[in-house]
């Protein structure tokens, strides 16, 4: 089975020092809606199965632009949803570490069991959530698009690949930016990560 994981269009937010959006129910912006259209696009000649999407959105969005004119379902589900970033939530790095520096440093250091923003939740509920919706997909062969987040991605991708936590920030996942896996007997094998969809896949 292949999977098509990708990361929402760009939001206000995003664009705005890149402040932390969880929760907070944002739409796209007009460069995350080009950046959605484009990626559908590229992936014009893949045809799937099944499209899913977070419950916010931003996410489902971006599903609809990219699935276009495809007869599919856009089936949202709240285990992709983007990281609940806790007391961080609508400030920019820049803030948190100037106003929050115990909870950004514990989170630093390892955010498997620490509290995003104190009170969000910790990285390994978020890989938890994400593990349990991507073993309930059904394995019949076809492609399944999956439009998460920057965070739940990059945890994701790092769990999957067996890096420590901590380390899951030398991921990138640009707006709407493409990782590809296969899925074979529960093996997970990363063909792309972080692709910009420029021109056809």
């Amino acid at each position: 089975m292949r999977i098509y994981l990708m990361r929402h269009g760009e939001t206000s937010w995003n664009a705005d020092g890149n402040r932390y959006a969880g929760r907070t129910d944002i739409p796209l912006s007009e460069t995350g809606r080009s950046q959605a259209r484009a990626a559908g696009v590229a992936l014009e000649r893949v045809e799937f199965s099944r499209v899913y999407c977070s419950a916010l959105q931003r996410s489902r969005e971006t599903a609809e632009l990219v699935a276009g004119d495809r007869s599919v379902q856009i089936l949202p589900d709240a285990r992709i949803n983007e990281i609940d970033f806790g007391g961080w939530e609508g400030k920019t790095a820049e803030v948190i570490q100037r106003d929050d520096p115990a909870s950004w440093t514990a989170w630093g250091d390892d955010p498997t069991d620490a509290r995003a923003g104190g009170t969000g939740e910790t990285g390994r509920e978020v890989c938890q959530r994400m593990t349990e919706f991507m073993t309930a997909l059904s394995d019949d062969g076809g492609n399944n698009l999956i439009v998460g987040h920057n965070t739940l991605n990059r945890l994701f991708i790092a769990h999957t690949l067996g890096m420590p936590l901590r380390n899951y920030k030398l991921i990138v996942q640009n707006n709407a930016g493409l990782n590809v896996l296969e899925r074979n007997d529960g093996h997970v094998r990363w063909l792309r990560i972080n692709q910009t969809l420029i021109g056809e896949l």
